[in-house]
C-alpha cells in the first residue's frame, strides 16, 4: 500500500520526461484542469498573459515567439467549473458587506500575484437571502481567503476536505 503525499505524484514516462499526476478522488476520477505534462517553457496564455517559466506559470514577461496556450485558470473560467466556492452570509455580512468585499479583493489580488492559477473567477450576490457567493479557480486560495475573513472578523467558517478533483465548498456565517 502506498503511502499519502502532500504533493503531486510524479512519475517518469521515458528517460528525461517527468510526467506529473494529481491523484484520484474518491469516485477515481483526475481533476480535468490539472496539467499531467508540465507545459512547454515560455508559452504564454493568450488570455491573462500568464507565462510558464522554469516549468511553473508566472507572471513573466512573454516572449516575442511565445506559443500560445491557454492556463488552466481560463480554462476553468471559461468553462466556468470553479474549484472552489466560499459562501458569505449573515446579518454581519449585510451590515458590513463593502468593507467585507475590500478585504476579500485586495487579499486575492495579492494571492494571484504570486499564483497566477489561483483566482477569483466570480462573485454572485443573492437579494433575496442577503448570501454571497464567491468562486475561485483553486483550493488553496478559497481556504486562504476563507481564513483571512475568519481572521479579521471572526464567524462561523465550515466546510469539508475534498479529494482532488472535487470542488470545495466553504461557507463562512457571522
Amino acid at each position: 500500500m502506498r503511502e499519502p503525499s502532500s504533493g503531486p505524484d510524479v512519475h517518469t514516462s521515458s528517460p528525461g520526461h517527468r510526467i506529473r499526476q494529481s491523484g484520484m478522488g474518491q469516485r477515481g476520477r483526475l481533476d480535468p484542469f490539472v496539467e499531467t505534462r508540465k507545459p512547454k517553457e515560455h508559452s504564454c496564455c493568450p488570455h491573462c498573459g500568464a507565462t510558464v517559466h522554469q516549468g511553473r506559470w508566472s507572471w513573466h514577461q512573454a516572449l516575442e515567439r511565445a506559443a500560445a496556450l491557454t492556463c488552466p485558470a481560463c480554462r476553468r473560467i471559461a468553462e466556468r467549473l470553479p474549484a472552489g466556492e466560499l459562501k458569505l452570509s449573515g446579518p454581519f455580512l449585510a451590515e458590513h458587506h463593502d468593507e467585507v468585499m475590500q478585504l476579500l479583493l485586495h487579499n486575492e489580488q495579492r494571492y494571484r500575484s504570486e499564483h497566477p492559477l489561483e483566482r477569483l473567477m466570480w462573485i454572485e450576490s443573492n437579494d433575496l437571502s442577503g448570501a454571497t457567493v464567491i468562486a475561485f479557480s483553486g483550493h488553496h486560495i478559497t481556504r486562504g481567503l476563507a481564513q483571512r475573513l475568519q481572521d479579521a472578523y471572526g464567524g462561523c467558517l465550515s466546510g469539508d476536505n475534498v479529494p482532488p478533483g472535487s470542488m470545495l465548498q466553504l461557507h463562512w456565517h457571522r
